[in-house]
């Protein structure tokens, strides 16, 4: 009897003693970690894109300025490159970019502490919309062989072209050089024309298309 009840005591002390060093296995499992060596990106890299222009935005990175690019390609960042040091804000706006045209956009953190490297960037591809810069045309601009064109005369611009509606032959489109008058009165008056014919008119600054619309003469 005295030699089953030894067993039954050796039994639970061995159990103990093997709990206690598990349990000090376990407390010295200790996982390290590391702290980054790098700033975070900036999270929620984005824009809204309204006719021609882009608003970006971007959550905020302590301690740190930002480098923002923007390229008219998709995502080579290597055409028409401009690149915008930022600090202390978190969001930015490009304006009069080209219409109808692929951009690319991508920021990173740069730190301000020697210790750490600058973030990673985030990049965002996009296609601005159409610009329109010509005004409404009004019934008493149409006559029967001409239209009166008008613009804002603060945008840059430096000719129209125009064609009938259904031509496909850029060949048939004809072209006009505007004169500093007309461009600085923001106003042309497109003559010769047919009567009862539907015309469209684009106005540019060199390859940007700034506008389009039509009208049908009289």
């Amino acid at each position: 009897m005295k030699k089953i009840k030894f067993n039954i005591i050796k039994s639970i002390s061995i159990i103990i003693l093997m709990s206690q060093v598990l349990i000090a296995c376990k407390t010295d499992e200790v996982e390290l970690i590391t702290p980054p060596d790098r700033l975070f990106a900036p999270a929620l890299f984005g824009g809204t894109v309204i006719e021609n222009n882009i608003s970006l935005s971007w959550t905020p990175i302590s301690n740190s300025s930002y480098l923002l690019e923007l390229s008219k390609d998709s995502l080579q960042f290597t055409t028409d490159l401009v690149v915008i040091p930022l600090d202390d804000v978190s969001y930015y706006t490009f304006s009069n970019l080209w219409s109808r045209t692929r951009y690319s956009a991508r920021i990173k953190a740069v730190s301000k502490d020697p210790k750490l490297k600058d973030s990673k960037c985030l990049e965002i591809t996009f296609k601005t919309a159409t610009e329109n810069i010509f005004y409404n045309i009004a019934t008493t601009d149409i006559l029967s062989d001409q239209v009166m064109l008008k613009w804002s005369n603060w945008k840059n611009v430096n000719k129209i072209v125009y064609y009938i509606e259904g031509n496909e032959d850029p060949a048939q489109n004809i072209t006009i050089t505007l004169t500093a008058e007309e461009i600085a009165e923001g106003a042309k008056n497109i003559v010769n024309l047919l009567s009862a014919t539907t015309y469209y008119f684009e106005i540019y600054y060199g390859e940007m298309l700034r506008g389009t619309t039509y009208a049908t003469t009289l």
